[in-house]
């Protein structure tokens, strides 16, 4: 049956703005020795930049700084070493306007912005957080973001080395058309140390980024009732010792059309005495405080260095973003598709999907999907039960260090439809390749071994139901949209304007340039009955 999806909204460039003059740092008193704290030059250059849209640069040397305050129109452009204080006391505390359950963490950061558009940070140089100075671990609950980016519009961050935070790297709230690209991310300081958090932001482009953290690289958030729509991450290689790809595990808001594609999940170089170096979990998708998942799309993924490759959780949590808030119902996830991934795993908690009784997680495909698991554990004794944890935080180990099945675990799901789901064992293991719980819909599997793997395949089911679903994931950097149809090769396409007038017509393969578009609303039509409608604005 046909699925009709919500309206894009696309950012491919229908704004003009003209660049202004470059305003050096040194011309305004600031010294890179490496000492002097610079925040009154800095910030100096900064408020007569954003006058005239102009360019505040970081020269060669390094550049000790506290807050430092963004604002509209203005190039950061880092060239040196822009480096952070190392005393809590350069850090004013900022309450922002809009409220989310960040209010509940540190107000602190490095750099701050909130309601300001047109802000692109870059360079060839080293933003450094400072995060290990000593005062940092002091003062835990005080310790800065790097960088904090609240309800702007326009916001790019690129080409620069972004090293030691003393809390999260980034947090990108509530951000409408949000470009990351080009970073290499280093984040060791002490705890909580994120890479990329964006959190309810539209039209997101996150793309050829390495980032090695001590907790989550890339993450996707809902601190707040906002959505996280229209969201392309691609092209990263990742490490870290959490959890590599990540929604949550605050998701008060939605997490819709989103496309995460060819990332590459590595060992973290950072050791910790006995702490293990692998990820705890390699894809991570969880809904645990209202809000939901639909129309999201994970595909072209290698991973090393996990314990566990896959979990999808659907739990009751119910934490608020603010305390005055209703208590929150349990959330959703819809019309989720995981493929071509491949994963070596270093322990034998399973990938799983889990709902919670009465609620369901829905419309599941897992395609192609190629792991190595250890193995080695005997078969479970009869009537055991995984617990269900409804309220926990949601982690592949919350229900243990083991589970009843060696290959995947199912339960309290509705119409998850496996193809090609291969697992390999190294060791022998008596557990069953795939044990279900209160489950829906089901497909007919034919189970086969595959040179030393088991796999999975639909023989009949719900196959269709992905068949002619329609998905679609704008890149808001460059105008290309790309179309998913599962289980479909190339198909015909036609765009109509607003007038009725077809404007472009072609053969998709999976991606449709829409640069020669002028700004407006466009309604895509495919030649197997499906159809979207996208608006191209500034």
């Amino acid at each position: 049956m046909l699925r009709l999806f919500f309206t894009l909204v696309l950012a491919v460039g229908c704004f003009f703005m003209a660049l202004g003059n470059v305003l050096n740092v040194t011309n305004f008193g600031a010294v890179g020795n490496g000492s002097f704290i610079n925040t009154v030059a800095i910030q100096a250059t900064i408020d007569s930049a954003t006058i005239n849209g102009d360019t505040v640069l970081i020269p060669s040397g390094t550049f000790m700084t506290g807050t430092l305050m963004l604002k509209n129109d203005v190039t950061l452009q880092i060239d040196g070493t822009l480096k952070g204080s190392g005393k809590v006391s350069d850090y004013p505390e900022i309450t922002p306007s809009y409220r989310s359950y960040a209010d509940y963490s540190v107000q602190r950061s490095l750099l701050y912005a909130e309601g300001q558009h047109n802000i692109t940070l870059t360079g060839t140089g080293t933003f450094d957080g400072n995060g290990s100075a000593l005062e940092f671990f002091t003062n835990n609950s005080q310790r800065p973001y790097g960088m904090r980016f609240i309800s702007c519009s326009n916001l790019t961050i690129e080409n620069l080395r972004l090293r030691s935070s003393a809390f999260w790297m980034m947090h990108n709230l509530n951000i409408d058309t949000l470009t990351i690209r080009n970073l290499d991310i280093y984040n060791h300081a002490n705890g909580n140390n994120d890479g990329i958090n964006a959190d309810g932001c539209r039209n997101v482009y996150i793309g050829n980024c390495t980032v090695d953290s001590g907790d989550d690289p890339i993450v996707l958030k809902g601190m707040s009732l906002a959505l996280m729509e229209n969201v392309v991450v691609e092209n990263c290689t990742v490490a870290t010792y959490s959890r590599a790809i990540k929604i949550g595990t605050e998701t008060n808001g939605g997490f819709r059309n989103i496309h995460i594609h060819d990332i590459t999940v590595v060992p973290t170089t950072f050791s910790i005495p006995g702490v293990a170096g692998a990820a705890r979990t390699g894809i991570n998708l969880s809904i645990v405080d209202g809000g939901f998942i639909d129309s999201m799309l994970v595909e072209n993924i290698s991973m090393t260095g996990v314990q566990t490759p896959i979990f999808i959780r659907l739990g009751n949590r119910a934490r608020g973003y603010q305390d005055t808030i209703p208590v929150t119902n349990v959330g959703s996830i819809n019309h989720l598709t995981v493929r071509n991934i491949t994963a070596v795993a270093e322990s034998n908690i399973t990938s799983m999907i889990s709902g919670i009784p009465g609620h369901y997680v829905q419309n599941v495909l897992l395609e192609n999907i190629d792991l190595t698991v250890p193995g080695g554990l005997g078969a479970f004794p009869a009537g055991f039960g995984v617990p269900e944890v409804e309220t926990g935080k949601p982690e592949s180990d919350m229900f243990g260090d083991s589970i009843p099945a060696y290959g995947l675990y199912l339960r309290h799901a509705d119409g998850i439809n496996l193809n090609n789901f291969c697992v390999t064992t190294q060791s022998t293991d008596s557990r069953p390749f795939i044990v279900t719980e209160d489950i829906l819909n089901t497909p007919t599997y034919a189970t086969e071994t595959i040179g030393n793997a088991t796999c999975a395949k639909i023989v009949t089911g719900l196959a269709a139901v992905t068949s002619s679903t329609l998905n679609a994931y704008p890149n808001p950097t460059n105008g290309i949209l790309h179309v998913s149809l599962p289980n479909q090769g190339a198909v015909q396409y036609s765009i109509v304007n607003m007038l009725g007038q077809t404007v472009k017509t072609g053969t998709c393969q999976g991606e449709i340039d829409l640069r020669q578009l002028e700004c407006g609303s466009y309604l895509l039509r495919l030649f197997n009955g499906s159809s979207l409608r996208f608006i191209i604005e500034h």
